[in-house]
């Protein structure tokens, strides 16, 4: 049966990835402690309010290092899973986790001891160089025992070297720094990922640098994009946030007939798709009025007052 699908220019933009400063800097960490796999593993933090980036850089870091076939066996670099269980994790079903991401059986009645076996197993026999775990504060929220799991998994970095990476909100990095020496000396560093501000003239460059890429993104001319009003309205609409941007160029790629002027109307429409709706919820848009029906001089009042 036929279904709707999006227009291969649509799913290109959202397949493209924008990098910016902290983007940048925080996968100059992943790099760094991938380079501790192996000898004296030490994990990162990566942290940030959401839809700034977080799970689009570790996965974009994973594809840096795919899975390999072998005729003997398959080897993963890089393991990626989200936090998020449909009850209050354990030990022992993150530990089930990994091991249903990486593909390997286990049994029910396996004691915690007996998946650990199997993972620092699997980790060698696939050649496992870094973890990566998404959405931690899922963990920290629901589970009754996050000592317990963060204590594991210095265990698991101290028993085969491989590295973790622990992504998610702020109070992730609240987390660790409230964790004991011993865990703290296995973590070095937390690095945040920030929306774009426009305070300051250099704030307004960084953003308008970001906009550039993503326009050379667009299947069709968008003239406006970078003019500092068009700035102004985009960051209002969005908060600066790479993914409500992303959301917003998304509905207007895939609703523009490409052929005609890109106008404020089309970007109203988009605005409204991807953040409002027919009727505006309460929290659904960072902006209550449509900034692109706004004048230039509403514009500069409200934007002056941020």
């Amino acid at each position: 049966m036929n279904r709707p699908r999006l227009k291969p220019e649509t799913v290109h933009l959202q397949n493209t990835i924008i990098l910016h400063p902290d983007f940048e800097v925080a996968m100059d960490a992943l790099r760094m402690c991938h380079k501790t796999s192996g000898f004296d593993a030490r994990g990162t933090v990566i942290y940030g309010d959401p839809g700034v980036g977080k799970s689009t850089l570790l996965k974009a870091y994973k594809k840096q290092f795919p899975d390999e076939e072998f005729p003997d066996r398959t080897t993963k670099p890089i393991v990626y899973f989200k936090g998020r269980f449909g009850r209050a994790p354990t030990t022992k079903m993150v530990q089930q986790r990994v091991l249903s991401t990486m593909g390997i059986p286990y049994k029910g009645r396996d004691t915690e001891a007996d998946l650990t076996d199997s993972l620092a197993q699997s980790f060698k026999d696939l050649d496992v160089q870094m973890v990566l775990l998404d959405e931690f504060q899922d963990i920290l929220k629901r589970s009754r025992d996050s000592e317990d799991i963060i204590h594991f998994i210095k265990q698991m970095m101290d028993d085969t070297n491989v590295p973790w990476v622990l992504a998610g909100i702020e109070e992730v990095c609240d987390f660790m720094d409230r964790s004991d020496d011993q865990i703290q000396r296995r973590w070095h560093g937390a690095y945040s990922l920030d929306a774009f501000s426009i305070t300051t003239d250099d704030e307004m460059e960084d953003f308008a640098c970001y906009m550039e890429l993503i326009e050379e993104n667009l299947p069709f001319r968008c003239p406006s994009l970078l003019e500092k009003n068009m700035l102004l309205r985009i960051y209002l609409a969005t908060k600066g946030v790479p993914g409500l941007i992303s959301d917003l160029m998304t509905m207007l790629v895939e609703f523009h007939d490409g052929k005609s002027a890109v106008t404020l109307k089309d970007f109203t429409r988009a605005h409204r798709l991807a953040r409002q709706g027919s009727r505006r919820m309460k929290g659904s848009a960072p902006f209550a009025r449509d900034p692109f029906d706004l004048t230039p001089s509403e514009l500069r009042r409200i934007t002056g007052a941020m």
